[in-house]
């Protein structure tokens, strides 16, 4: 007996030295593979095609030990592996650009908190932008960040919101390990940390990357809290509440809808089980759901001065979003894309009424029932057709007509990304919304094969899908900019897809089958991270070869820039023009300038899409105008005046020029 223990001791350290040995080797390929895309980036190196090897080395060791279940490793052994690779993409902008970028939004958010607050450190609410409803919890947060560590505004706008990124990522791994396990976790993770969009928005000061970051991590908090913390978590979500209440305008709006569905699910459960403990113990999520809109009624209230003022601003979005609704390229999708959904949520629940009665009638089984419902829920939708007198044919052709005009967007969305990148990004996003759809589907028949084990699992997935489908109502490219609350309802996205991937290869039996799925998975995975990486500039990440050859358009465009030129004719102008009105030209305002103006007196008015023969007429006024960035013409040049046409004007004298920047001043 005493020899078997020995042997089972030693089989054990073997064990443990392997593990050791196998994380320092994937820790070593990932650090490598990290140190190559920074050098690929640098531009320090000629050679072609590095940057697939050094994504196929930063994220390989990771994906090799989510699909192996031979090997283990501890959690925070995978978070490394996981998280190394994304702090060198999350900071990419700043090393690459050394300031704040972004396209108009971190901008104007600089400019906000700099003239925020007054010397003794008083909040001057009235200098927030007033369609923000005055929402300050950032600026304060980043108030404190400056006292503590004697740093300006514009050093913490540039470091702080991709760390803040990091977290997001880590709160999308609690949250899906939590549903799941940690495999799926940091599958999910790994997914949502190099999706495009997410990095985007992510690394910009803006609001948004708090208050996702807020609204995930009360998410963990719910999934995570149990009758041993539940004390310290409602304190802790209570404080995350609030502070959400003061962070964001559009991720309160996420988190009303997120959690007006977590509850809806809850009651759903409810009466589907009619299990008072469930309700019992949801009672904490009902409570913090009712102190959130308690939170943020009386913050609005308080920075309104009163309803009525509320009452003027609310109006005020609800018309400028109706009149973008409305507009005649995407009004029609948008308000049959809003009926279309309030219809479906009616059938749902037409459905599962039925259901109801078709199981209590028949004492069937689940399979059985569900299509005896379909079947008559089908004729009845006939019968009430042919009642109110409309054609099936032409509602049939309506559907159609419809999904058309839904497809012909997205088409249109990804032929654009193939013009302004390359083909291989186009085809490559055609396979991610693929991907999307399909796993979708696969998880949501798991959430209702399971729903009786996971209870949280059904809570998640319907809180986030209606977030998701308020997304799908605005689309890809509607003026309501739904990238926002994409960049939210990913986490559901993110978990669907690990899911997906993780669990088919499972249903195969044979060792074979399983190691080729395993295979095709990881090839779709790195192919999802390839094509959002090409999405960004070669300025930004270096030479994209095989992925693309030729320079793409938006390897030219200023948001992620510097642009240095329109910081020198900011100073020109504060030293030359104060008082002047100024007819900016330009695609974006930074900071530099949007401050110089408010410092000076200067009036800038917008000058995008305003034609020469029209800057003849503004007597005394002087004009921007954005002709280059670096000495190069940029994406989107076409929409700002034609330099030469200016020079040729005789009402118009040059004044200054620093090559990328000329500015003319407008002859009494």
């Amino acid at each position: 007996m005493g020899s078997h223990l020995g042997n089972g001791v030693v089989v054990l350290q073997e064990q443990s030295k392997f593990s050791i040995n196998y994380y320092l080797l994937s820790l070593l390929l990932t650090l490598m593979g990290t140190l190559l895309f920074l050098v690929n980036a640098r531009g320090l190196s000629g050679l072609a095609g590095l940057l697939p090897v050094s994504v196929f080395l930063m994220v390989g060791p990771a994906l090799f030990y989510i699909f192996s279940a031979r090997r283990s490793l501890t959690q925070r052994q995978s978070l490394t592996l996981l998280l190394i690779p994304l702090f060198a993409l999350q900071y990419i902008y700043y090393l690459q650009a050394g300031a704040p970028v972004g396209f108009t939004d971190p901008h104007n958010h600089i400019f906000t908190y700099w003239k925020l607050f007054t010397d003794a450190g008083k909040i001057l609410f009235e200098n927030v932008q007033q369609l923000s409803l005055n929402f300050v919890g950032l600026y304060i947060l980043f108030r404190l960040l400056s006292l503590a560590g004697n740093l300006d505004i514009v050093t913490l706008a540039a470091v702080i919101p991709p760390f803040l990124n990091i977290l997001i990522v880590v709160a999308v791994y609690l949250v899906v390990s939590r549903l799941h396990e940690q495999r799926t976790g940091l599958l999910a993770a790994m997914l949502y940390g190099w999706e495009h969009i997410a990095l985007i928005l992510g690394q910009e000061f803006r609001t948004q990357t708090m208050g996702v970051l807020i609204l995930f991590t009360v998410t963990a908090l719910l999934l995570i809290l149990n009758r041993k913390t539940a004390r310290s978590g409602v304190f802790a979500a209570l404080i995350l509440l609030a502070g959400l209440a003061t962070t964001s305008f559009v991720c309160n709006f996420y988190a009303l809808l997120v959690f007006t569905g977590a509850l809806c699910a809850v009651f759903v459960w409810f009466l589907w089980k009619r299990d008072l403990d469930w309700l019992a113990i949801n009672s904490v999520s009902i409570g913090l759901y009712v102190m959130f809109i308690a939170f943020y009624a009386v913050y609005l209230l308080y920075i309104s001065k009163g309803f009525a003022p509320l009452s003027a601003q609310f109006a005020q979005l609800l018309f400028n979003a109706a009149g973008k609704a409305m507009a005649p390229e995407y009004g029609g999708v948008i308000i049959k894309s809003i009926l279309l959904l309030l219809l479906g949520a009616a059938a749902i629940v037409g459905f599962g009424l039925l259901y109801l009665l078709v199981k209590k009638l028949t004492k069937w089984r689940a399979p059985a029932s569900s299509c005896l419902t379909a079947g008559l829920f089908f004729l009845l939708s006939l019968a009430f057709l042919h009642y109110i007198g409309y054609p099936v044919a032409g509602a049939a052709a309506g559907v159609y007509h419809y999904l058309g005009e839904i497809l012909s967007i997205a088409e249109a969305q990804a032929k654009t990304f193939g013009y302004v990148h390359s083909g291989f990004v186009t085809w490559g996003t055609y396979l991610i919304w693929g991907l999307w759809w399909i796993t979708y589907i696969y998880y949501f028949g798991a959430v209702v094969k399971n729903g009786g084990s996971n209870k949280k699992l059904s809570v998640f997935f319907t809180a986030y899908s209606v977030l998701l489908a308020y997304c799908l109502v605005n689309r890809l490219n509607s003026p309501l900019n739904p990238f926002r609350p994409y960049a939210a309802a990913l986490i559901l996205l993110a978990a669907a897809m690990a899911y997906f991937l993780y669990y088919v290869p499972r249903l195969v039996k044979f060792r074979p089958g399983q190691i080729v799925i395993k295979v095709v998975a990881i090839c779709l995975i790195l192919n999802f991270i390839s094509a959002n990486l090409v999405k960004k500039p070669d300025y930004l990440i270096g030479n994209k070869y095989p992925f693309q050859s030729a320079l793409g358009y938006e390897d030219n465009v200023p948001y992620w820039q510097k642009d240095e030129g329109q910081y020198l004719a900011s100073d020109f102008l504060a030293s030359t023009a104060p008082g002047s009105k100024v007819f900016a030209c330009t695609l974006m305002q930074r900071y530099p300038f949007l401050i110089n103006t408010y410092e000076n007196g200067i009036t800038p008015l917008y000058g995008l899409g305003v034609q020469a023969e029209n800057l003849r007429n503004q007597k005394g006024c002087l004009v921007l105008l954005e002709d280059k960035i670096n000495g190069k013409t940029f994406y989107s040049r076409e929409a700002l005046p034609d330099a030469g046409e200016l020079d040729q004007t005789v009402q118009m004298i040059k004044v200054y020029t620093n090559d990328d920047y000329l500015l003319y001043d407008v002859r009494k």
